[in-house]
């Protein structure tokens, strides 16, 4: 959504044709990525291994996008990732799309050479190539994002309950606990002739709020407090 008003601030070529498929190329790259860092968050363990392993992707993919390092600037042994990255067929794509239309006609050659001095392709043909490139990716990340899921997805650790439960208030029998496989061991909380009495706000009367209640809350069961104003379900809790 924020692409959108940004295509329009920045003073971009405003016919019809190059703003559809400037937004076509927004889409089908950005869907791209997200599938690549889903498979990453899939197949990492831990938080903070997918932290770390998406700031590098990210930062290989901004330092070899032909940005912040014109692509020809980029040395020879390290082509292989500007051209394996989807960040850089973005950029060459809407370079394409910008500096081939109709709006600079009036530049002749002169338009070619600020893509050149940077070391991008010239002609509108690849734009054509740059979505020969990213759909492609995209569809092969969503393919290996459903196998991930399916296949190598790494469950939350959960801690087994213990086998015996020397619970002292209504211990849940052994074979129940290992049922429910809960990473906590389930008791039945009991009480019996609760009393709780607090000083009178004037005088030295005491006033009872509990008198000599009586219950049992069960594992693994919802329980509701029920009562009028004032009856002490609050004091309760």
């Amino acid at each position: 959504s924020f692409g959108i008003p940004l295509y329009w601030m920045v003073g971009l070529d405003p016919s019809a044709g190059s703003f559809f498929l400037y937004l076509l190329l927004l889409i089908v790259y950005t869907t791209g990525l997200k599938m690549m860092f889903s498979i990453l968050a899939q197949v990492l363990p831990k938080k903070a291994n997918v932290q770390g392993v998406g700031t590098f992707v990210v930062l290989i993919c901004t330092l070899f996008g032909g940005f912040i390092v014109f692509p020809d600037s980029i040395p020879g042994f390290y082509s292989w990732l500007y051209w394996c990255n989807p960040m850089a067929w973005a950029l060459q794509g809407l370079a394409s799309i910008e500096f081939t239309s109709k709006k600079y006609d009036e530049l002749g050659p002169w338009r070619n050479a600020l893509l050149v001095n940077r070391g991008f392709q010239t002609g509108r043909e690849w734009i054509g190539f740059t979505f020969a490139y990213l759909i492609p990716y995209t569809l092969l990340s969503t393919i290996v994002l459903g196998f991930v899921m399916r296949k190598v997805r790494i469950e939350p650790e959960r801690t087994s309950p213990k086998k015996k439960l020397g619970v002292a208030i209504g211990a849940l029998p052994e074979g129940q606990a290992k049922e429910m496989n809960l990473p906590f061991t389930p008791v039945d909380l009991t009480f019996h002739k609760l009393v709780y009495e607090v000083l009178a706000s004037t005088g030295a009367d005491k006033i009872r709020l509990l008198n000599e209640v009586s219950g049992t809350f069960r594992a693994g069961r919802m329980c509701a407090l029920m009562g009028s104003s004032g009856a002490g379900k609050v004091r309760l809790n």
